[in-house]
């Protein structure tokens, strides 16, 4: 009597097809999990692979949820937007193109994702850096004419990233509930005097 041995489950061939459906899975855990949650092993399973294969496409767990934020929708070029137009309401269109990536369904759970993995993934921290960098600080570094460019331009990096953690990490009231209308028109004027007013000096000792 000739018995069939059974595949193992999980020993998918390693095909270009079974890269985009271990991606697959991995998106749906980490936008569903957070980093901390998913795991590659969960992964591997709902992908119908062994967890080496993971492994062998993505190296690990950090590369594999950078490769997910990768193949999203790509906010940087909806951000960069703003620098088109005249240098008048140029901090204006800058907080509104911001908060329309923020906001739009399709890019806000992997920006959200991102920022909540901080502390515990180094893809994250260097894909925060990274779009803060392509979408804000490259923009205006070819674009200001003003008296310390590079300064003017960190600072509306900072006042930005720092609006995305109060406003949808740690919803601190009444900045996460406020308008998405209402808060641009709060913050563009203060980015505007980064990128056009007067800084402060420091005081004289």
């Amino acid at each position: 009597m000739t018995t069939t041995r059974k595949s193992t489950a999980g020993r998918r061939p390693g095909d270009s097809g079974t890269r985009e459906t271990i991606l697959d899975a991995a998106t749906a855990a980490f936008l569903g999990l957070g980093y901390d949650g998913a795991t590659m092993r969960g992964i591997a399973r709902a992908a119908d692979v062994d967890a080496a294969l993971v492994v062998h496409f993505f190296g690990s767990k950090d590369g594999l949820f950078k490769a997910v934020l990768a193949a999203g929708v790509d906010p940087i070029r909806r951000i960069a937007a703003f620098a088109d137009g005249p240098d008048e309401g140029l901090g204006d269109r800058l907080i509104r193109h911001y908060l329309d990536v923020w906001e739009a369904p399709d890019t806000s759970a992997r920006m959200t994702t991102v920022l909540r993995a901080l502390a515990l993934s180094s893809s994250a921290v260097e894909l925060l850096k990274g779009f803060i960098g392509e979408a804000v600080l490259g923009p205006l570094s070819g674009r200001l004419n003003a008296d310390e460019a590079p300064l003017r331009a960190g600072l509306c990096g900072a006042h930005l990233a720092g609006l995305s953690l109060t406003r949808y990490i740690l919803k601190v009231e009444p900045i996460a509930s406020l308008d998405p209308g209402r808060l641009a028109a709060i913050v563009g004027p203060c980015l505007q005097h980064y990128l056009s007013g007067e800084l402060g000096e420091p005081p004289a000792t």
